[in-house]
């Protein structure tokens, strides 16, 4: 049974494979998979040991290298969705993006920033606004010749406009709590405010309008204003690289 569960478990990686490289659906493809799989399962009674000729690789050995294929198309697909957000951003803002390696992070309670190896010389200056894969994740607080420092959204001392698309177009703040949660501050009670709803920049002080945030993940009622919690799909201490908008010449 042992070499059953192996074969198994090499056809279920290899229609993940398929599945990533988007030629799962394709009808040849899937029915030319199907049809071996049951010639196998005719071929060879269910409760019989599966012996492959000693001199082939053994199914651990296929199963390691079978996950080290996956693996990799998993970090090239990352790597193609990070491209495609790129262009999509110098196309809808004229902004040019350009690419900083983050080359340390700082270990203070309640700060999250980070160095790149990009700066003046690269056309970085202060206040510019910092993305990945299409969310704004912070904003250039120090710049030198040759390097720079971000300040992410979940730094405490992070404060940005932002505009969530509703009704009323509401207008707030983005801020960090406790330094791991985002919420928006400063919307009244009085607009409507709904989970889901997508949270962009607003174009208050130097960060273009429209840079893309979150969404609403819960909403309280306070006082005077209504308590948003964000809902932020970046890890920002498990990024290495980061674009900053600059400026197009």
């Amino acid at each position: 049974m042992n070499g059953w569960k192996h074969y198994y478990q090499v056809m279920g990686m290899l229609v993940g494979i398929f599945a990533l490289l988007g030629i799962w659906n394709i009808e040849p493809v899937q029915s030319q998979f199907m049809e071996v799989l049951a010639n196998v399962s005719e071929s060879v009674p269910l409760g019989s040991e599966i012996i492959l000729p000693e001199s082939s690789l053994s199914l651990e050995e296929e199963n390691v290298a079978l996950r080290a294929e996956i693996a990799s198309l998993l970090y090239l697909k990352q790597e193609n969705d990070l491209l495609k957000s790129v262009i999509e951003t110098r196309n809808e803002s004229r902004l040019n993006p350009v690419q900083g390696d983050i080359i340390g992070f700082d270990n203070l309670f309640l700060r999250n920033t980070a160095l790149i190896n990009v700066g003046s010389r690269d056309g970085i200056q202060k206040d510019q606004p910092a993305i990945y894969l299409g969310h704004l994740v912070g904003q250039v607080v120090e710049v030198s010749e040759s390097w720079s420092r971000i300040r992410f959204v979940h730094d405490t001392d992070s404060t940005i406009g932002v505009r969530i698309e509703n009704e009323q177009n509401s207008q707030g703040l983005l801020k960090s709590q406790f330094g791991t949660t985002l919420m928006v501050d400063l919307v009244p009670r009085v607009e409507s405010v709904e989970v889901g709803q997508p949270i962009f920049t607003s174009g208050v002080g130097n960060i273009p309008a429209g840079l893309v945030v979150g969404t609403i993940a819960s909403v309280s009622e306070g006082n005077l204003f209504h308590e948003i919690m964000v809902d932020y799909p970046i890890n920002t201490r498990r990024i290495n690289t980061v674009f900053i908008l600059t400026e197009s010449l």
